[in-house]
């Protein structure tokens, strides 16, 4: 996790939670790789929580290991905060996780999310670089899920004077990276519909598994 991107979900816990409450959350991605110092577990020290960290695979800062890369083996509505950072460009089927995510909350709870808006692919021999986000991609989230969207920001570099467009020659060297931060929140209870439709997603994507396997490895191949 680079600096700005742990900055930013700060702001958005601070923001938001209580220092006076208790809150179960969810760590969505939380495995620290590369020698990575930064983690969000660091930011929620300073409030009542319990904590669990999944990813799908084994590593620090990880309590729950996903057998199947869609299915999140946490109940439904046992959740006040969901945080997961600069882990869906590298899921292809990024929405079904977030479903998975939204299932997960209680009503009130809010999800917590950064992703990069900006920046080289980063791809490894075991995941893909798949996606870069905007604020229209946190709206089109909320929509999908049935969450309210509180907040949304997104780094774009400054405007070239007089043009829609963005100079990207302008950008800090310690700004390299870019992200889209949104703060979600369930105002109504998880539906049977929502709940069907869930579960119906992720039995598919799961099964879709294999086959996203056998491109890595043709990207691996093939240098492409």
């Amino acid at each position: 996790m680079h600096q700005s991107a742990f900055n930013h979900m700060q702001n958005c816990i601070n923001s938001n939670l209580a220092r006076n409450k208790h809150y179960d959350i969810i760590e969505v991605g939380s495995r620290m790789v590369d020698g990575q110092k930064l983690s969000h577990r660091e930011i929620l020290q300073n409030f009542d929580h319990s904590y669990t960290g999944l990813d799908v695979e084994a590593g620090p800062n990880v309590d729950v290991v996903l057998v199947q890369p869609y299915s999140i083996p946490i109940k439904t509505s046992s959740a006040d905060v969901i945080v997961c950072g600069q882990v869906f460009e590298h899921v292809p089927f990024f929405w079904v996780s977030f479903l998975e995510m939204a299932r997960m909350l209680r009503q009130n709870g809010y999800i917590f999310l950064s992703v990069p808006s900006r920046g080289h692919v980063h791809a490894s021999k075991q995941e893909f670089d798949c996606w870069r986000f905007y604020p229209d991609s946190m709206r089109a989230l909320a929509a999908f899920a049935g969450l309210s969207l509180i907040d949304v920001h997104t780094d774009f570099p400054p405007k070239i004077p007089g043009s829609r467009a963005y100079d990207y020659t302008r950008v800090a060297e310690d700004r390299y990276w870019g992200d889209t931060v949104a703060v979600f929140r369930r105002e109504a209870p998880l539906t049977i519909k929502q709940r069907v439709f869930t579960a119906a997603l992720t039995w598919w994507s799961n099964r879709q598994a294999p086959n996203l396997a056998e491109l890595i490895e043709q990207r691996i191949r093939t240098g492409k």
